[in-house]
């Protein structure tokens, strides 16, 4: 009898440890699971607990992809299983979320039917992206254009209705994407901006309709315009009083004419991809409050003083960022009194380019505090910045695999190495093949002075450690001769071994 009850004791502690604690679960944290899993792997869920059998039909997320490797899926099934999860929701359920990302053409009365939930169940956030054909995309109905609940919108190689007699309103949208998105010319792109008064995020990416757009919102703060050289706009005109960061990417080689009309509280301006800087930044209103900017991929020729005169145009500029420019000119100034952060990387004077050193960089930064640069010529740099505290240096493998490594080559360093390292703290990454490419003759210890005396902090990275590290010490400690802490790390080059991998 006593053995039946421990038995049954047994049991009953095991049935304890097994107890089914998904069941348990508040809805809303179930819910919150759910929400962030594919509608397909949610209504396979229902399987895991009597509680979850239909707890997917009220999960406030909709999320519905096929991409081209999902090659047992027709766009019939596709289309039956959305228009399933839609029917058999609970009635009062909303959908915050809907994100359908579709690789085949899908019948446009489909897609039409899945977008009614926009305004009937209040959704907030729509993500929708349906791969075209060759000949053709889908057009969104009209009602769309007054989703009244949009906080979020996101639209991927779709067509608008150019030919609308209707207001277009989204009154709570705040964040829009749009990307290769057809028909969206200048006066569809003005009468959307006209209709979302709290929109505040506004991403255009190849919307190749637009031709002398004109960007103009009270409450826009973050712009950001992708676009190739075929179908790049004339002309940008943005007067946005409350706008903060405006970025351009111009893919290729494109003209357009940028025209800042007004933005007061801009911040971050970012420009890549001009040809020629001072053809396509024509006017530049008020943005006293710049704090970064960043320039890529253009091209200063002799006589052009705009990118220094925009520099020393920004009182409050604390980061700047010059990566892949051609200079089409013997000399870049950078004049700051504020600056705290300066990035170059990749700049070189084009018409020479076969040559090492002939670009001058002259840099008056009297608060930098951070400094990298990442190059793969040698560049002369003529430096004041009495507060640098840290600066990054990296030359790169084809600086030494085509140097001869001699006592100018030596000398030509010393130089570099005493303007770039006037800080506490240094990072010196030198793709050459061994620690003893920076070894420094006797005779050039003798008549040249340490370039490095203000260095407490080094840090040396090289593709190769050799095994005779004593006289590398000792060069380097000639370097710096009040060093505190000295790191030498092997690294590889890693663009090398990327560049090899690609062959193979």
């Amino acid at each position: 009898m006593a053995r039946t009850r421990k038995v049954k004791t047994h049991n009953k502690k095991l049935a304890d440890h097994h107890e089914d604690k998904l069941s348990k679960l508040p809805d809303d944290i179930i819910h919150r699971i759910l929400s962030f899993l594919p509608t397909q792997t949610a209504v396979k869920t229902s399987i895991l607990s009597k509680q979850w059998t239909r707890i997917w039909a009220s999960v406030p997320t909709l999320d519905c992809k096929v991409y081209r490797d999902h090659l047992d899926i027709t766009r019939e099934r596709f289309a039956e299983f959305i228009d399933n999860c839609l029917k058999h929701r609970d009635a009062n359920a909303s959908i915050t979320k809907l994100h359908l990302q579709v690789c085949f053409l899908t019948p446009e009365d489909a897609v039409d039917r899945w977008l009614s939930c926009v305004s009937e169940k209040t959704v907030e956030v729509l993500d929708l992206c349906i791969l075209p054909s060759f000949v053709q995309r889908h057009r969104l109905p009209q009602r769309f254009y007054n989703a009244r609940s949009l906080t979020v919108l996101k639209l991927e190689n779709l067509k608008l209705d150019q030919a609308i007699d209707f207001r277009i309103s989204f009154p709570s949208l705040k964040s829009l994407f749009l990307i290769d998105v057809r028909r969206m010319d200048d006066q569809m792109l003005h009468s959307i901006l006209a209709g979302s008064p709290l929109l505040e995020i506004l991403i255009l990416q190849y919307c190749l309709s637009l031709s002398d757009p004109l960007f103009t919102s009270s409450g826009l703060q973050v712009l950001e315009t992708t676009f190739c050289s075929y179908y790049c706009p004339r002309t940008f005109r943005v007067s946005c009083s409350s706008l903060k960061s405006l970025s351009f990417e111009l893919e290729d080689t494109s003209d357009p004419v940028i025209q800042v009309l007004e933005a007061k509280n801009l911040e971050s301006i970012t420009y890549d991809g001009a040809e020629i800087l001072d053809q396509n930044i024509a006017k530049f209103a008020d943005c006293s409050k710049v704090k970064s900017l960043s320039i890529s991929r253009v091209s200063l020729r002799d006589d052009d003083k705009c990118l220094e005169d925009l520099v020393s145009g920004l009182p409050l500029l604390e980061a700047l960022e010059i990566k892949h420019c051609r200079m089409l000119r013997a000399h870049l100034r950078i004049r700051s009194e504020n600056l705290k952060s300066l990035f170059v990387r990749d700049v070189y004077r084009y018409d020479t380019l076969e040559s090492e050193g002939d670009l001058m960089v002259f840099i008056d930064t009297p608060n930098l505090v951070s400094f990298n640069l990442n190059n793969a010529k040698l560049l002369k740099v003529s430096m004041e910045a009495p507060n640098l505290l840290d600066s990054t240096v990296v030359l790169r493998r084809n600086y030494f695999s085509t140097a001869v490594v001699d006592d100018e080559w030596h000398f030509r360093l010393i130089e570099f190495l005493s303007q770039v390292g006037c800080c506490k703290n240094l990072k010196l990454s030198c793709f050459a093949h061994e620690t003893r490419d920076l070894r420094f003759p006797k005779k050039v210890r003798e008549n040249v002075r340490a370039p490095l005396p203000n260095v407490k902090n080094l840090e040396i990275k090289v593709q190769k450690l050799e095994s005779r590290k004593l006289k590398t010490k000792k060069s380097v400690r000639w370097m710096a001769p009040f060093l505190e802490t000295l790191s030498v790390k092997e690294e590889p080059d890693y663009e090398r071994l990327q560049r090899l991998d690609f062959d193979r």
